[in-house]
């Protein structure tokens, strides 16, 4: 889907991510909360016999500030000039890199991305 999206329009700096799963977490460090089951009847009956439903996925500090910066508002232009505004050239290439991390966001469907 991701590259759907990427083909139908190449620039992902105009969408507007918009968060689909749970999460939990500090200010530099958050844990995405993955179901460990996609289909909703498995995950209904089955999840209530594990003792973690979730797959936490740790992220790292820049992906965590990313993270807490999609509110369904900003565009990914946006959030990655304001990381640049935070973290300086720490974060260069920050296009690149902000492309590269919502592009896996949102194969792995953790996000959905719309256009303005």
């Amino acid at each position: 889907m991701a590259r759907q999206i990427l083909q139908r329009q190449p620039n992902l700096l105009e969408y507007t991510p918009c968060i689909r799963i749970d999460w939990e977490g500090e200010p530099r460090q958050v844990s995405l909360l993955v179901p460990k089951f996609k289909n909703a009847l498995l995950q209904r009956t089955i999840s209530c016999y594990l003792s973690k439903p979730y797959v936490r996925v740790k992220l790292d500090e820049y992906g965590s500030w990313v993270w807490q910066h999609i509110d369904g508002c900003r565009t990914v232009q946006e959030i990655a000039l304001t990381l640049r505004e935070q973290y300086g050239e720490a974060v260069e290439p920050v296009f690149d890199r902000v492309g590269l991390f919502i592009c896996q966001l949102y194969r792995n469907q953790f996000i959905l991305l719309e256009k303005k």
